[in-house]
């Protein structure tokens, strides 16, 4: 079925004020015991940081470009091609969502059959509707600073984790490079605006997910089971961390081949030096001090 402008206008449109009002609803039950809630004890170094990051005069060409974009009805094409590089480029990310569990890499029109699933296209409007709601509200930056941080707080269990977003960044602005051409290309400098807005609201979904993640292993370990796990890593630092992070790194290496496997990836890694080589153990030297 053909799409319909003014339909996927006024679905876009809906999001737009779900997530708003979702978000918002989140927000304002920040004092009650919801352990999904962000507290405000934890936001005691946010507050003064958010002050001017989105007001930012740098950001203004990038909500120009934005608007821009959905005049000419590009705005679905860029988030689409965003998630197309995404699935394209780093594979090792599909299996986050559900459209990217169904690729079928053996199907040569796995591409074109990714345009037409159902949940990328949702997903797709979702965030093109988030994309929105940050654009129309970024000059009051605390308030979306805020908004931000719950967004970020819900990712957190969807097993979205900050490298994630970095690689998000990259692909829209490598898609926005690939699709638009005449008056919406992205020149040099609505690139720089968009990367500052784009890194501005990553530190904040970053907090949000930080935040979310502080708060749900102080809430989802009773004291005891927090004494069993002191416990257990006094044992490991009493046994070595050394070889316990070199155990922990050939399991890593053997699960992820095993992943590629299940998922049927071509993403091999480079060949694992042996467990004696002092690259394997610096690498997991580094693990360990994490």
């Amino acid at each position: 079925m053909a799409d319909l402008p003014m339909y996927h206008e006024y679905r876009v449109h809906q999001l737009v004020q779900e997530t708003i009002d979702i978000v918002m609803d989140a927000t304002s039950s920040i004092d009650s015991e919801d352990g999904t809630s962000i507290k405000e004890d934890l936001r005691s170094d946010m507050s003064e940081k958010g002050d001017s990051d989105l007001e930012a005069d740098e950001t203004h060409l990038a909500r120009a470009h934005w608007i821009l974009l959905h005049k000419v009805n590009k705005q679905g094409t860029v988030i689409q091609s965003t998630f197309e590089h995404l699935m394209t480029e780093y594979k090792h990310t599909r299996p986050i969502w559900q459209f990217g569990r169904n690729i079928d890499e053996h199907v040569v029109t796995w591409s074109k059959e990714l345009h037409e699933d159902f949940y990328f296209r949702h997903h797709c409007a979702s965030v093109q509707a988030a994309i929105t709601m940050i654009m129309e509200n970024k000059d009051d930056s605390l308030a979306l600073s805020r908004v931000l941080n719950e967004v970020g707080a819900h990712h957190f269990f969807y097993d979205a984790f900050e490298p994630h977003l970095q690689l998000f960044e990259d692909a829209m602005i490598t898609a926005m490079k690939k699709v638009l051409t005449g008056i919406d290309k992205l020149d040099d400098e609505t690139e720089k605006s968009w990367r500052i807005l784009l890194q501005l609201t990553r530190t904040h979904l970053v907090e949000g997910i930080s935040i979310q993640r502080t708060s749900y292993l102080k809430q989802a370990i009773t004291p005891q089971e927090h004494t069993e796990i002191t416990e257990i890593w006094a044992r490991v630092e009493e046994y070595g961390l050394e070889e316990a992070g070199i155990r922990l790194c050939k399991t890593a290496f053997e699960t992820y081949k095993a992943l590629l496997a299940q998922y049927d990836l071509s993403l091999p890694i480079p060949q694992v030096p042996g467990a004696n080589d002092d690259v394997f153990k610096q690498f997991s030297h580094m693990t360990m001090t994490v």
